[in-house]
């Protein structure tokens, strides 16, 4: 017994597996890193969050969005991280 009723086994069965489509690549991090430049040199003090949304904002006429920890990651590699202030 395989413990699966009969409806999804047969629907597993018969749907067509799509190979998933590439997740990330880092030839759009290279695209992505002038606009990231650019955006830190105009608002120094903007965190990767910030980042994030005026660049979601700029992408959003090519269809395209980017997620937080892809530009915290980048800005990371590339030192575009403002320094934290203060203690708390």
């Amino acid at each position: 017994m395989l413990c699966v009723s009969r409806s999804n086994l047969y629907e597993r069965l018969l749907k067509k597996r799509q190979p998933r489509s590439a997740r990330y690549s880092k030839d759009d991090d290279a695209r992505l890193l002038p606009l990231i430049r650019q955006i830190c040199s105009e608002r120094a003090t903007n965190g990767y969050r910030r980042v994030t949304a005026h660049l979601n904002r700029v992408l959003k006429e090519q269809n395209w969005r980017v997620n937080p920890k892809r530009i915290y990651r980048i800005m990371q590699a590339n030192n575009l991280l403002p320094a934290l202030s203060g203690d708390k």
